[in-house]
């Protein structure tokens, strides 16, 4: 099941990527405008990818505490 959701948010994060690579691309702007365009696209990708990092390291440790919580109460009984 991990792995599905794993799967799920990759395909979502590439067709994001080439939906707004398509839409910049088609778009009626000069090449200037379009490369500005695509550098700040980049940026807030990257912020996100960085967020979602941040994210997913907050949730491991949070899941391995309670585990540890669990097997403790395992232990003892």
């Amino acid at each position: 099941m991990d792995k599905t959701y794993s799967m799920f948010f990759q395909g979502a994060l590439i067709g994001g990527f080439l939906g707004a690579a398509a839409a910049l691309l088609f778009a009626p702007k000069s090449g200037k405008e379009l490369r500005a365009d695509v550098k700040e696209s980049t940026r807030e990708a990257q912020a996100i990818i960085e967020d979602a990092k941040r994210r997913a390291v907050e949730w491991k440790e949070g899941a391995e505490q309670h585990l540890s919580k669990v097997k403790g109460i395992f232990a003892r009984a």
